[in-house]
């Protein structure tokens, strides 16, 4: 491990997307083995962080190396959920979206990557949705974000819905969510209307206060009658 650190620290730009890559491949091998060099990956991530070309590799390491400290983690958590939050918030101005277009045949989209760390991290972020929750409305409401983005930040709330408790912010999501469903845009509205299926189960009869504003949008959903009215 040791020998490895000191390859990625004086790696090139070029090769890094490499070592990120195979880093988090294996601190998911070595699990809690890893704690010794923890000091020294971190320092790597907040080296690194601002080369686009390798975020979504960060995000990779960050994911793995949350995973096997679990609750030991945490402390550390605030930081770089802010620097991934940063990412998403970045991408949502016209001009990133366009440098993010040209790039994303070579190297995806670090949008989609936060979006998927934040679902698999769960419970390890629970404590952050304070963080978490508003951006991805955010994101959601935003029209000039592209659709697939948008669409992306109401299924990971659903994600979320399935893991974490939302119920401290179900007013924001019901609220921004209704909204959604004001507008003509079709290819939003069933990832919409599935987030909310989940927040009545997760809710249950709390959901009751926000049936109404979501009736008056509502489209015909079956699903979400029958849990309505259950």
């Amino acid at each position: 491990m040791p020998v490895y650190v000191n390859i990625m620290q004086s790696g090139t730009l070029l090769n890094l997307d490499f070592y990120f890559e195979n880093m988090s491949f294996l601190v998911a091998i070595v699990k809690q083995h890893i704690r010794p060099y923890i000091p020294e990956l971190l320092q790597l991530v907040q080296d690194n962080w601002s080369h686009t070309r390798v975020q979504e590799r960060i995000i990779g390491l960050i994911e793995s190396i949350a995973l096997c400290l679990d609750g030991e983690y945490k402390s550390y958590m605030p930081k770089f959920l802010r620097s991934m939050m940063a990412i998403l918030e970045a991408d949502l101005s016209s001009e990133r979206q366009q440098q993010r277009q040209q790039q994303q045949h070579h190297h995806g989209n670090a949008s989609f990557r936060v979006l998927q760390a934040v679902v698999k991290l769960g419970t390890n972020i629970e404590e952050y949705m304070h963080m978490i929750i508003p951006l991805l409305v955010k994101t959601f409401e935003r029209p000039e974000a592209p659709l697939n983005l948008r669409r992306a930040a109401i299924s990971t709330i659903g994600a979320l819905s399935r893991r974490v408790d939302l119920s401290d912010h179900a007013s924001r999501i019901t609220h921004a969510l209704s909204r959604i469903l004001a507008l003509p845009i079709p290819e939003l509205r069933t990832a919409t209307m599935d987030v909310l299926c989940l927040m009545v189960i997760q809710l249950g009869q709390n959901y009751l206060n926000f049936a109404p504003l979501v009736r008056k949008v509502t489209i015909c959903h079956d699903q979400y009658v029958f849990l309505c009215l259950v």
